[in-house]
């Protein structure tokens, strides 16, 4: 069995010791100040999946044009990801595409950090997250 990480990123997973000064800002919101240490595990980006899209134009409220976003089937998943394998995706395409895949794991990187000073950058996540049973 193998771990894809179909993001566009590599994810760093570390233990919650690793995050200097860790804050839980709010539920599931996790900022500190550096990391040190050794991840647990580095997943480097072997793809990127994504949910098909499209867009429709609808008739313009108060003059502003109205676009409707019409969500298509998963794109992305390589050829040789086999049942059995775990795929790293965002929490969108997760929640998007539950149930679509039965015989893989399906996760996202879950209590992410991000740097205080910089909320743009994460630090790296503590675990998976999963939007099946």
């Amino acid at each position: 069995m193998t771990i894809w990480n179909l993001t566009p990123h590599n994810v760093d997973f570390h233990t919650s010791e690793n995050f200097v000064n860790l804050e839980e800002t709010r539920p599931g919101v996790f900022v500190a100040d550096s990391v040190c240490g050794e991840p647990i595990l580095t997943l480097e980006s072997s793809g990127v999946a994504r949910i098909g899209m499209s867009s429709v134009n609808k008739a313009p409220e108060h003059s502003i044009p109205v676009e409707q976003t019409v969500y298509g089937a998963p794109e992305g998943i390589p050829d040789a990801v086999k049942s059995g394998d775990t795929i790293i995706v965002s929490l969108p395409f997760a929640s998007m595409a539950k149930g679509l895949f039965p015989t893989l794991k399906v996760r996202y990187p879950a209590g992410v950090v991000r740097s205080r000073a910089n909320g743009s950058v994460v630090l790296g996540a503590m675990k998976l997250g999963t939007t099946s049973d």
